[in-house]
């Protein structure tokens, strides 16, 4: 894993990501952040990627939401190159479901998808 990753790349991230996250929700900021018992002002620094939640925050978000911990910081070591949080929400909510499938299962769907690149290709 690459270390040339700053502060700002992080906030960045986990802004992008808590912003998809809440807009899947259907909720708005006020309501986000009264749901996750946090303070308005907290919740929207870390949202406009001003401030990093802390750990526990980053928890109760994540069990909110359904995530796991590590979802944050998937796809961190491309961050300097292509930070896509919040450019293909489809992406994330494919990985997310496709992590959660047994590791058999996993094998066969990325053998699915390649099979369905190539013909397409053809």
């Amino acid at each position: 894993m690459s270390i040339d990753f700053t502060n700002a790349d992080l906030k960045k991230i986990v802004s992008r990501k808590l912003e998809l996250l809440r807009k899947q929700s259907g909720q708005t900021i006020d309501s986000a952040a009264a749901e996750l018992e946090m303070d308005r002002s907290e919740f929207f620094r870390i949202l406009k990627g001003k401030r990093l939640p802390m750990l526990r925050s980053m928890f109760r978000i994540s069990k909110r939401y359904g995530v796991s911990m590590d979802w944050w910081f998937v796809g961190i070591d491309e961050l300097p190159k292509r930070a896509v949080a919040g450019k293909n929400p489809r992406e994330y909510q494919l990985l997310r479901i496709f992590k959660n499938l047994p590791e058999r299962a996993q094998k066969t769907v990325l053998a699915t998808v390649k099979t369905l690149a190539r013909n397409l290709k053809n």
